[in-house]
């Protein structure tokens, strides 16, 4: 799937969440050492300049930054990649209920198949594992390829009706939000 750059579509997007007159944000480059990531995270700096809204760009350590997400403190959206993993499992685990740091994206597949594939003793029960995993969450939840796929929005704005999704928020880290698939529009 090719996604269309639409300056025009994502300002229109912005007006209807209530900034039509755009917003200032920080978007912080968490440093840690993998591949073109400063220069990815201008690019969504720029892109995002394009519709209106104003960047302060950052440049941090990772292990400066993290433990800022991990409080809940940080103000902002992060561009951050991580270099190759010796297995996919070890990133898998942040889509665990019960992860520290989770993404918000736990499901009963997931739940089952990450315990599967790092309770795997043999090398190729666990890569087995490991491509399900991967394919399940290409086809159900992280098919955005481009240049950049945010597994963590926090909406916010005016016009969004609270009431219609607090009640579908789990309640395990309470500084974690999530149940965005139930928010509506006032």
């Amino acid at each position: 799937m090719i996604w269309e750059y639409d300056p025009e579509a994502a300002k229109a997007l912005l007006a209807e969440a209530g900034f039509g007159d755009g917003l200032d944000i920080t978007l912080t480059a968490a440093i840690r050492g993998a591949p073109s990531q400063l220069e990815n995270c201008e690019a969504i700096a720029q892109m995002w300049d394009d519709i209106g809204i104003n960047v302060k760009f950052q440049n941090l350590p990772y292990g400066t930054l993290r433990p800022t997400l991990v409080a809940r403190t940080y103000r902002g959206a992060t561009c951050h990649a991580a270099s190759i993993r010796l297995a996919p499992t070890q990133g898998f685990a942040s889509y665990l209920n019960a992860s520290p740091f989770s993404y918000g994206a736990e499901h009963d597949f997931l739940e089952e198949h990450i315990a599967k594939a790092k309770g795997s003793i043999l090398r190729a029960d666990r890569e087995a594992a490991e491509d399900a995993l991967a394919r399940w969450n290409f086809d159900n939840a992280f098919a955005m390829i481009g240049l950049y796929v945010n597994d963590n929005v926090w909406p916010v704005g005016p016009k969004l009706d609270v009431d219609s999704w607090k009640d579908h928020v789990k309640q395990g880290d309470l500084r974690q939000i999530n149940g965005f698939e139930y928010i509506k529009p006032k």
